[in-house]
């Protein structure tokens, strides 16, 4: 079993007392009983270690050289000044993880810089106590399958992950996964990097897509214009099948997912698969969505509905495949079967699956869900 240390920072022993109103009220033992059990699930025999002095926390990241294969660092305070980290995490040969419960990038000026990001090889925030989680997800994500990091833009965050499956033939389906999490920053594409690992291990090419977000340049048209800039670059990665380039997006991806698919002069996905899609931007700014998501993205630059919704720009002559989930609290399943049914009325191939299961489920790798969303992709690889 691979071995993960997890190490919490300055007034971190604080947790549950502290801000609760920002941190959330899980003591610091409930987390760390709370994470061995979450590594144990995903394969990882976790380690905990806390220390408001910088010192002993740069001697544990020493000495995880020697016996950990992975490190989760919630340095607190630390992270905006302490360069004596940064040049531990640089001198060991462990992937690092950074954590932060709050979205740091939305608080003070000062919280909003990191030095030891650039010695990390992720930086997870604003997620809550299940940032822990994610982190360890990314971390076994990573050890699956090789990956190559392909920029498609000058931005930071205009670039894809490429995973090859291990034994290609002389061409391969595409997949091109864009996540989701309502535009917000605090949301990347380690959500749906299992999805990129699965698929691969089935013999697809995969490209991850990142793309600008709220707070990072994103928004409309940005955001949307990177998704259907990220797949002219996939398509023509060595090894793709032209005539196979399947588009699958989660919640807000999926909306750009199924948006690539309506452009015109652009290369287009040959199949798009949106699962628990966001697919009528109109209907979704009239109720709120997302606390207000559609609003945020759209600003002032407010499109038509036949520029950016999914719903108002049919027929797009592009087969799909509609994901719902029934116990979905964020997007309502009748998003898809009202996306069914209109696009079935202007001539569209599309299936409906219901599955009976969560927005994030579908997300987590020990949930049926998502073996059940990577299944609906397969009869594309034979298309």
């Amino acid at each position: 079993m691979r071995r993960v240390l997890v190490l919490n920072g300055p007034n971190l022993d604080l947790l549950g007392v502290r801000e609760p109103e920002i941190y959330g009220r899980t003591s610091l033992a409930a987390l760390a009983d709370t994470v061995w059990t979450w590594g144990r699930e995903l394969g990882f025999d976790v380690e905990h270690f806390q220390s408001n002095h910088e010192g002993e926390l740069v001697e544990r990241v020493h000495d995880a050289a020697q016996r950990f294969d992975g490190i989760v660092l919630n340095a607190g305070a630390l992270t905006h000044y302490s360069f004596s980290l940064h040049d531990a995490l640089a001198a060991v040969e462990v992937p690092a993880i950074e954590v932060h419960i709050s979205n740091v990038r939305a608080r003070e000026p000062w919280r909003r810089r990191s030095v030891i990001s650039a010695a990390c090889v992720a930086s997870i925030y604003g997620r809550g106590i299940p940032g822990y989680r994610w982190a360890l997800l990314h971390l076994r994500n990573r050890d699956a399958t090789p990956i190559e990091t392909i920029p498609y833009g000058e931005k930071r965050d205009q670039k894809i992950d490429v995973r090859r499956p291990t034994s290609p033939g002389p061409s391969a389906p595409l997949a091109v996964i864009v996540h989701g999490g309502l535009w917000r920053q605090e949301w990347t594409s380690d959500t749906t990097e299992t999805w990129a690992v699965e698929l691969t291990r089935r013999g697809w090419i995969t490209a991850n897509v990142e793309y600008r977000r709220l707070g990072s340049g994103g928004g409309w048209p940005e955001s949307f214009v990177d998704v259907t800039a990220a797949f002219g670059v996939a398509a023509t990665l060595p090894g793709v099948d032209p005539q196979r380039l399947h588009a699958i997006g989660h919640s807000a991806g999926a909306t750009m997912a199924l948006w690539s698919a309506g452009q015109t002069g652009a290369v287009r996905p040959t199949n798009v698969t949106s699962v628990a899609g966001i697919t009528d931007l109109v209907r979704a700014r009239a109720e709120g969505l997302g606390d207000g998501a559609v609003a945020s993205i759209e600003g002032r630059r407010r499109p038509r509905p036949e520029e950016a919704s999914p719903r108002h720009r049919l027929p797009t002559g592009v087969a799909v495949t509609l994901v719902s989930c029934l116990a979905d609290t964020l997007v309502d399943p009748s998003y898809a079967t009202d996306y069914a049914f209109a696009a079935r009325q202007a001539g569209d191939q599309v299936e409906l699956l219901e599955l009976e299961t969560t927005h994030g489920a579908v997300l987590d790798p020990l949930e049926p869900a998502l073996g059940a969303v990577i299944d609906s992709l397969a009869p594309s690889q034979h298309a």
